[in-house]
C-alpha cells in the first residue's frame, strides 16, 4: 500500500524544511568563520601599528635626547656626543635623583642608552638606565642608533659608533 498523496507531499515538505534551516546552519557557521578570520587579522594590524608607534616613539624621544646641551658634540653635527659629557650626565645622573628624574622624562619610557665605540681603544660603556629597580618589565624593544663620537682630550678626536638603545614597557 502507497502512502497518500498528502502525506507524500508533508514528507517532502519536511525534507525540504529540513534542507532549508540545515542550508542557513551551513552559510551562518561560514560567515562566523569568515568573520573570527577578519577580526583575527584586523587585531593583529592593530596590534602591529601599536609596536610600531610604540618604536616610533622611542626612537624619537633618544634622537630628542642626544641633542642635548649635556651630551651634545662642541664641534660636529647632530648626531654626535661628546664622551666626556656622557660620562659625566652618567656620573651625574648616579649623585643627583632629580636629574636622573629629568633625564627619565625626557626619554619617555624605561631605556638603557650604551654607548658602544667603534674603535677599540674607547670603552663601550651605560650612560643612562631609565628602568626602576622595583619594577616588572617584560616587552623589550632594541635598536641601535648610528652616532658620532667625540673625544675631546686633547684635540678634537671624533669616532664612529652606535647608542645601543634596550627600552622595557611594564
Amino acid at each position: 500500500m502507497q502512502p497518500s498523496i498528502p502525506a507524500r507531499q508533508s514528507t517532502k515538505a519536511q525534507i525540504r524544511g529540513v534542507e532549508t534551516v540545515m542550508a542557513v546552519v551551513f552559510v551562518v557557521i561560514i560567515l562566523v568563520i569568515i568573520g573570527s578570520i577578519v577580526f583575527k587579522g584586523s587585531l593583529t594590524e592593530k596590534q602591529q601599528e601599536l609596536k610600531d608607534k610604540e618604536r616610533r616613539y622611542l626612537a624619537d624621544s633618544v634622537e630628542n635626547f642626544i641633542r642635548l646641551p649635556e651630551l651634545k658634540c662642541s664641534y660636529f653635527g647632530k648626531f654626535c656626543i661628546d664622551a666626556w659629557k656622557a660620562k659625566a650626565v652618567k656620573e651625574l645622573a648616579k649623585e643627583d635623583d632629580a636629574y636622573w628624574n629629568s633625564l627619565r622624562r625626557r626619554m619617555g619610557t624605561a631605556s638603557i642608552l650604551k654607548l658602544v665605540p667603534l674603535n677599540s681603544t674607547s670603552e663601550a660603556f651605560v650612560f643612562i638606565n631609565t628602568t626602576l629597580p622595583e619594577a616588572d618589565y617584560s616587552t623589550t624593544y632594541e635598536f641601535r642608533l648610528p652616532i658620532a663620537i667625540q673625544n675631546d682630550t686633547a684635540d678634537p678626536e671624533l669616532g664612529f659608533g652606535y647608542i645601543e638603545v634596550k627600552s622595557y614597557l611594564q
